[in-house]
């Protein structure tokens, strides 16, 4: 994934050494006696909904996908008698998605606690009756007959393939619908059932996804990171975009971090409270305080992994709700992003998709803009971490990334008095950094930036928004529209023109 660009300051090595050196004879002065952390167990916020499988507090689901071991999951490709696939469907399942980066996805994000193994059946499942006869949408499952139709074809392939498979090894199942006039386009639904909700003569197995192939054809997002997003469904995380039509654009998702979100945009491999949910991260690598206490330079890291190296900071604000900081930087899904603190809240009285994770960014002109659709999440909030030096304020609270250059981010929360006299030192030490690198000669726009800006040029108003309408969807590259340039490029230049 290309790194947006987005409203950027102009930054210098020499400058940041400069500045920092400043920073440092800065904290010093206003520090003060940290607050004691508690266990980590009272920042584990009670789910209030304990029916819905997905969810954002404790207790986990236990009809959920288990979060530990190697779980076999099934994957199966079904057609249609009116639209046969044709081949072999190892072949097309393997061709579609790259199975070695889903399971070294969560390899690595779980420390190989969670290590699934992906079986695909080799023959083609097909199903008894017409597509026509399972739905008659290609991106919508409808309730026929009170069963969900993703879960009639589900059902219906299983029951099929439990002639040849022994259902009860599998502890999941993926049914790939590879044409047809039903769900086989871009479409992806994940459901932990309860047990015995498909029960065939080989066993029974009530976690589930159903996948269009139009799903696994996207030139925007690899397959496998699809695939990433619906199996973290089956572990019984939330839906962190809003379900509602304007959703995207309210500035009330996660936008582009982590892997619960607008995926196809994200610049992060999951949220460090997701990976805590999960049991991925341990209960000593977070640090736990009730209210917002003042505390000075507490380093957080998720480059190092170690059960004794604090990851996250959680901050209890309600016996449902908490304030969440963690650290980003470079990843497997962006080796250039660079190294930050993201802040968040998770309300678990919140359900999935209706935005239980908010991200709070600091001020910049894109995050402080007026709602409008021209601004999708993942675009406002593309600058919401803390840089070195960079800071927010949450409830009259001051959090500062308080790390010297190119060092670990550490935290710095301010309180009381001491905040407005951070607040000025911060914003001295930032005003030399745009002094010094105002004398800093510009580094010339890239050919791929000057190409984009000429066809904006030559595009009247109507195509510009329709360039920028199917780039912010996800629906689409630009290359349908202008030769080969990357959505970055027209949402960059439209928001310029």
């Amino acid at each position: 994934m290309q790194k947006r660009e987005g409203v950027r300051r102009l930054h210098r090595f020499d400058v940041l050494i400069i500045a920092f050196l400043f920073l440092i004879t800065i904290f010093p002065s206003l520090s003060s006696q940290n607050a004691s952390a508690v266990s980590a167990a009272n920042c584990k916020i009670l789910a209030k909904d304990t029916v819905t499988h997905q969810r954002e507090g404790w207790p986990r689901d236990l009809e959920a996908l288990q979060s530990a071991g190697a779980p076999k999951i099934l994957i199966v490709a079904v057609d249609f008698p009116d639209a046969p696939a044709g081949g072999n469907a190892d072949t097309y399942i393997n061709k579609k998605i790259d199975l070695a980066s889903l399971k070294g996805f969560f390899d690595h994000n779980s420390g190989g606690v969670f290590s699934p193994e992906f079986i695909t059946v080799p023959d083609f499942v097909h199903m008894p009756l017409s597509s026509d006869q399972y739905g008659s949408s290609q991106t919508q499952t409808l309730l026929v007959n009170n069963e969900w139709q993703d879960h009639v074809i589900t059902r219906t392939a299983l029951a099929a393939l439990a002639d040849t498979v022994r259902i009860s090894d599998y502890q999941a199942a993926i049914v790939i619908v590879t044409g047809g006039k039903a769900l086989s386009g871009y479409v992806a639904l994940s459901t932990s059932q309860d047990a015995g909700s498909i029960i065939t003569k080989t066993g029974e197995i009530h976690n589930t996804i159903l996948i269009g192939d139009g799903a696994l054809n996207s030139t925007i997002t690899p397959a496998w990171r699809v695939m990433i997003h619906e199996v973290f469904h089956l572990l019984g995380l939330s839906d962190l975009y809003l379900y509602q039509p304007d959703g995207w654009y309210l500035g009330k998702s996660t936008g582009l971090y982590g892997q619960m979100s607008y995926f196809q945009s994200s610049e992060t491999e999951a949220l460090d409270w997701n990976l805590w949910l999960l049991g991925w991260i341990k209960d000593s690598q977070i640090k736990c305080y009730e209210g917002i206490p003042s505390l000075r330079s507490l380093p957080l890291n998720s480059e190092v992994i170690a059960e004794d190296v604090i990851r996250i900071a959680v901050f209890k604000l309600s016996p449902t709700k908490v304030l969440v900081v963690e650290p980003i930087g470079p990843n497997a899904i962006d080796l250039n992003l660079e190294k930050g603190l993201l802040a968040y809240t998770v309300d678990s009285t919140i359900p999935t998709g209706f935005g239980p994770v908010s991200i709070i960014s600091k001020k910049t002109p894109l995050s402080s803009a007026p709602i409008s659709p021209t601004i999708p999440d993942w675009i406002r909030l593309q600058d919401a971490p803390l840089k070195q030096g960079e800071y927010l304020s949450i409830e009259n609270k001051l959090f500062v990334n308080s790390a010297k250059a190119g060092d670990t981010p550490q935290l710095s929360v301010y309180t009381g008095s001491s905040v407005a006299t951070a607040i000025k030192k911060l914003d001295e030490a930032t005003s030399n950094i745009t002094k010094k690198a105002s004398k800093i000669p510009k580094t010339p726009p890239s050919a791929k930036t000057l190409r984009a800006k000429e066809v904006f040029k030559n595009l009247d108003t109507r195509p510009k928004f329709l360039m920028w309408q199917t780039c912010s969807q996800g629906s689409a590259t630009l290359e349908l529209f202008t030769k080969g340039l990357m959505c970055e490029d027209v949402l960059k230049n439209y928001l310029s023109n």
